[in-house]
């Protein structure tokens, strides 16, 4: 006699597997694929009347922004130490927004925010396309 169980057993797992690599290869599609960025964009203000900076990710620098009730300051650094001297200078007032995003290794990440929650620090580094770094109490995102 054939055992019709065994039968159903293995079309049953040939089903399984098929769903998995299915699923496996639609989230590379989706998510894997992601080409790196060439550019970064730092937004500040709300949209749309929000202003940009565009900057090659090719090119390491330091940005820093810095924003208040009387305007919008854009500064771009070579080195650390004058980035983080002059967000020293313009968070002494405390009406003054201050990020400073460092761009190195084909990637951006924010070093220094004056913000009261810290998030877009420890949000890390962007790098591909579709990532972004949100700093809400300045409005600043950087993508």
């Amino acid at each position: 006699m054939h055992d019709v169980t065994s039968g159903r057993r293995h079309v049953n797992d040939l089903i399984m597997l098929t769903a998995c690599v299915l699923s496996a290869l639609a989230l590379f599609v989706l998510f894997g694929n992601r080409k790196a960025g060439g550019m970064i964009r730092i937004s500040i203000g709300k949209a749309p009347d929000a202003a940009t900076c565009d900057y090659s990710l090719d090119e390491d620098c330091f940005v820093s922004v810095s924003n208040d009730d009387l305007g919008l300051e854009v500064r771009e650094f070579d080195r650390l130490e004058e980035a983080l001297k002059y967000a020293d200078e313009a968070a002494k007032d405390d009406l003054r927004d201050v990020n400073v995003i460092e761009i190195r290794n084909h990637g951006a990440h924010v070093l220094y925010a004056n913000c009261p929650d810290g998030t877009c620090i420890s949000t890390g580094t962007v790098s591909k396309t579709g990532q972004t770094i949100c700093c809400l109490p300045h409005e600043v995102i950087v993508t």
